[in-house]
């Protein structure tokens, strides 16, 4: 088994690899790497405390100490793992920032970097507080070195904390007693949104409703709602049998319709909505 200082990750020669050398040149005057989906990169002119504030989303940062790349010493699993992150658009971007570079060397000074690691950061996230005559704030929450699922899992469970307020973004937060067909789309507050998925995530523990929308974060016309207490689906006309899979859609402009996932599965609940979209609207 490696040792946990050979698991360290050394991800920034690995991307000059997957870079044409081009890009390589271009990036001499750069600071920050963007992780993009399907293992894509690009790079970012900017220091952290302006890509952190200014950004609507919350992001996960990479700080890593190595300007070398030894494959065996499983820089890849990083790499893979940040790029599984991408799969959260319009909720979290993932950057990677090298500590050896003298470009980030006052970036990494001010975020107390130490050694590699991960951190999460809500959206427009500042370093300082200007009401507290500029002192430093935390420097983020630290994601410990897991497995790759149980990082996921601290990411996740940061990130369904974050409330966004533009029109039409992702609500992890349940729905109320006192919710209505009416009053979901009011507070969905975007004509962007053609439909609203009320899925059920009552059972003790369960992260359904959670893991259903993100599993449709990709389709942007849907808003996903969490019921966290199954007599609501009353409020919308609906009777479920208790040992039925609690999924509804709302078109607009349509009453609430039963849906009928295979499983109690983020995956099989947004194969349900997908399937029904599909076929019927």
């Amino acid at each position: 088994m490696k040792s946990p200082e050979k698991m360290q990750i050394v991800i920034l020669m690995a991307i000059v690899i997957l870079l044409p050398k081009c890009w390589i040149a271009q990036a001499e005057g750069a600071q920050i790497l963007r992780v993009l989906p399907k293992g894509k990169f690009s790079w970012i002119n900017k220091s952290l405390d302006e890509l952190l504030s200014q950004s609507p989303v919350s992001a996960v940062v990479y700080f890593s100490q190595s300007k070398l790349i030894d494959e065996e010493n499983g820089g890849a699993l990083m790499a893979d793992f940040l790029n599984s992150l991408t799969n959260f658009p319009r909720l979290l971007d993932v950057f990677l920032i090298n500590c050896k570079r003298p470009i980030n060397k006052k970036d990494c000074a001010n975020y107390e970097f130490k050694e590699p690691g991960l951190r999460f950061y809500p959206s427009k996230f500042k370093r300082i507080d200007e009401r507290n005559n500029n002192r430093p704030t935390y420097k983020g929450i630290e994601i410990q070195k897991e497995s790759s699922r149980k990082m996921q899992n601290s990411v996740l469970k940061a990130l369904v904390s974050i409330k966004l307020k533009s029109p039409g973004a992702p609500n992890f937060e349940p729905i109320l007693s006192t919710d209505t067909v009416a009053s979901l789309w009011r507070k969905a507050a975007c004509k962007c949104i053609t439909s609203i998925v009320l899925a059920d995530q009552s059972e003790r523990g369960s992260t359904v409703g959670r893991d259903t929308l993100l599993a449709l974060l990709k389709r942007e016309k849907i808003m996903v709602r969490i019921v966290d207490n199954a007599t609501f689906f009353g409020n919308f006309g609906l009777r479920f049998l208790r040992k039925d899979h609690k999924l509804a859609i709302i078109p607009r402009s349509r009453r609430a319709i039963k849906l009928y996932p295979k499983s109690a599965s983020g995956t099989s609940f947004a194969s349900a909505v997908i399937t029904f979209l599909n076929e019927y609207v």
